[in-house]
């Protein structure tokens, strides 16, 4: 079983611009499953999550600069994994202040009562060698909703990229409201996008 992942702790410093979704600075420990599973190292420079959704008629992204996050894989038997991960919801930055101050606040993400969002695997089917279907809890301002996602794994001479994409309703989570913010409507559905690149520690 993965070990609970360390809580972060909000203070004057830490509450700082939405800086998911320029480069996610995370901390991944990864062990042993068994003796044949593999050890990797997040390469933090490539990895990325991003969530993007309409706002009026543009689109906007920001992006998740800080999390934690622990994996265990094996290739030989990927049935197996396990991955948890541990998220900074106040390093999310759009690029503009009043709206990333305006998403930690109380009415969307209320980061001073929520201020990590968490994710852990449930399950995973293999489809093919490169793709595989991912059952997984995510919980964001104290709901956790079950997702099924399609995953891509790609592993070029002791690189792995993981990919995964997916829809969330965030009023299910009840983050945020139907009004506006700075004078902008926000779509509710938007685009959740995680890219991680990993090396193996044994080659």
């Amino acid at each position: 079983m993965l070990r609970d992942l360390p809580m972060f702790r909000p203070s004057a410093r830490f509450i700082k611009v939405l800086a998911l979704f320029a480069v996610f600075l995370a901390t991944v420990i990864v062990g042993a499953h068994h003796a044949e599973a593999q050890e990797w190292a997040l390469n933090n420079a490539n990895s990325r999550i991003t969530v993007e959704g309409r706002a009026g008629v543009q689109m906007l992204m920001g992006e998740f600069k800080h999390f934690q996050a622990e994996i265990r894989f094996d290739p030989e038997e990927p049935q197996d994994a396990e991955v948890a991960a541990s998220i900074d919801i106040n390093s999310i930055s759009t690029g503009i202040k009043d709206i990333d101050m305006t998403l930690i606040g109380p009415q969307w993400f209320d980061t001073r009562n929520y201020p990590v969002a968490t994710f852990r695997s449930v399950s995973l089917r293999e489809i093919d060698d490169d793709n595989f279907e991912l059952t997984a809890d995510i919980t964001i301002k104290g709901q956790t909703k079950r997702l099924l996602l399609p995953v891509q794994f790609e592993n070029n001479e002791g690189e792995a990229i993981v990919r995964t994409e997916a829809y969330l309703d965030r009023l299910e989570f009840g983050v945020g409201t139907n009004e506006p913010i700075s004078g902008v409507l926000i779509d509710r559905n938007v685009r959740i996008t995680v890219v991680l690149s990993a090396q193996r520690l044994d080659n």
